[in-house]
């Protein structure tokens, strides 16, 4: 069973949309099929050496990266594959 997909462009504008250090969770299907919830934050850069790939607003990837909470790293959110995203007690899914 395929859970139902947000729109890739609401998913973005959501993210995107956001002020920098808000927390959000979100729920999205990885590449091998698994669902995974995941609290995160955006705009963090401590620990940021100021390389590797930018995956930020107009990136041709559906990808945004956003530091993980609970593993206390960075991570991509594929944005094409999102099920779910909570903002500030809001619940945004398809």
């Amino acid at each position: 069973m395929m859970a139902n997909i947000m729109k890739q462009e609401t998913v973005e504008e959501l993210i995107d949309g956001m002020t920098t250090g808000r927390i959000f969770s979100v729920q999205f299907v990885k590449k091998d099929g698994t669902v995974r919830d995941m609290v995160c934050r955006k705009g963090v850069r401590k620990g940021v050496k100021g390389t590797g790939a930018g995956w930020s607003q107009g990136a041709l990837k559906p990808l945004r990266t956003v530091f993980d909470m609970h593993k206390a790293g960075f991570r991509t959110i594929p944005t094409d594959r999102v099920i779910r995203v909570k903002v500030g007690g809001t619940v945004h899914h398809a």
